[in-house]
């Protein structure tokens, strides 16, 4: 048991370093940069129905300061904790970052390559063998935590993500 919770801790501690590294970076572009970044989440399966226009997002994620005493927190409060500097818009804000508010996983971590498009690095086996035109290397987080280059087919991957999403 105490290995599992090692595993689960490294894993946490690993999405929310993301998480708070994403924040910076998007904080860092130039507004186009930003307006670039947010579609390509979108493509990435940030939610076109949010209700917080991304000016809202984009000034929420500017109290740097705000954010990491949230991340202080731990991952699993992360967004709650948000609700003060973004009111209604916190979970929307957590999944512009790249974080699934509601599965507390990383599902986006969005870069540049080296000719400036934006695309997301963080995908699973499945995503980067359906899509070839976008980054390489990629990389998905497994349960463990441990950040790994994708392969064709991961079943470890497979069973994990299915007994997570089938939790009852």
């Amino acid at each position: 048991l105490l290995e599992v919770n090692n595993k689960e801790n490294t894993r946490r501690e690993r999405q929310l370093a993301m998480l708070l590294e994403q924040g910076s970076y998007f904080h860092n572009l130039s507004k186009s940069e930003q307006t670039a970044y947010i579609n390509e989440s979108y493509k990435n399966g940030l939610s076109p129905h949010s209700n917080c226009p991304t000016t809202k997002l984009t000034n929420c994620n500017a109290d740097q300061d705000a954010i990491k005493i949230c991340a202080a927190g731990g991952i699993n409060t992360f967004h709650e904790c948000l609700e003060g500097i973004c009111p209604n818009c916190a979970c929307a804000l957590t999944s512009l970052l790249g974080l699934d508010c509601f599965r507390m996983r990383m599902v986006r971590f969005i870069r540049t390559n080296k000719d400036g498009i934006f695309g997301n690095l963080l995908l699973s086996p499945y995503e980067d063998k359906q899509n070839h035109l976008i980054h390489k290397p990629r990389i998905y987080m497994n349960y463990d935590g441990d950040l790994v280059p994708t392969i064709d087919e991961d079943s470890e991957y497979w069973v994990r993500t299915y007994e997570e999403t089938n939790k009852t």
